[in-house]
């Protein structure tokens, strides 16, 4: 079900014009076909949709019983990624779990902001400290003792994503100023005289 909430995500996405961020926890590692349908399907695969999906009453892919194969991506660039190879770091993780590291949590950009990604990486203030220090009240005595509510450490189990975009000052698309809007996100704009 996933690779066909990924195309219809996509779909939608392509409605709105100018350039497009999709973050956080995907529930979806960078090579699993969720994120090959948002990012690039490599030459000579096909990924499968799920069958039988629906939006509201409606079939997804109309009389598609069997869902859909797809062969290309919508094109997102994975920002994480890009400035890992651009910074020449170790590939970032955003996920721990029984030893096994990788990302769920995502930064991806439409084609059109790939030259603004200067930075983005995953913050690992999560992940990487002891589920002895965790938010969550499971098999513990007195949770409030260890979990420090005060700092961001071990809010989650997964770690967040952290982007830096240059956007310049006063830029216009055409005869319209850029804008950016949010929907469902904090973003913290610095202001320069």
């Amino acid at each position: 079900f996933r690779s066909a909430a990924a195309v219809h995500l996509a779909q939608e996405l392509d409605k709105i014009a100018g350039d497009k961020m999709i973050i956080g926890d995907l529930n979806s590692y960078a090579s699993e076909d969720a994120m090959l349908v948002l990012t690039e399907i490599p030459a000579g695969k096909e990924v499968q949709t799920a069958r039988d999906t629906f939006i509201g009453n409606r079939p997804q892919f109309g009389g598609a019983s069997q869902g859909i194969k797809l062969s290309q991506g919508y094109g997102y660039i994975n920002a994480v990624k890009k400035a890992d190879t651009i910074h020449e770091r170790e590939t970032s993780y955003s996920y721990i779990f029984d030893d096994y590291m990788g990302s769920l949590d995502h930064a991806l950009v439409s084609k059109g902001m790939e030259d603004r990604i200067k930075d983005a990486i995953d913050w690992n203030i999560n992940s990487i400290i002891s589920a002895y220090y965790d938010y969550s009240s499971a098999f513990k005595n007195n949770p409030t003792r260890y979990h420090q509510t005060k700092t961001p450490y071990r809010s989650s189990d997964h770690d967040p994503v952290v982007v830096s975009l240059a956007y310049k000052y006063f830029e216009q698309d055409g005869n319209r100023r850029v804008q950016l809007p949010v929907i469902s996100s904090r973003v913290e704009l610095p202001f320069v005289y």
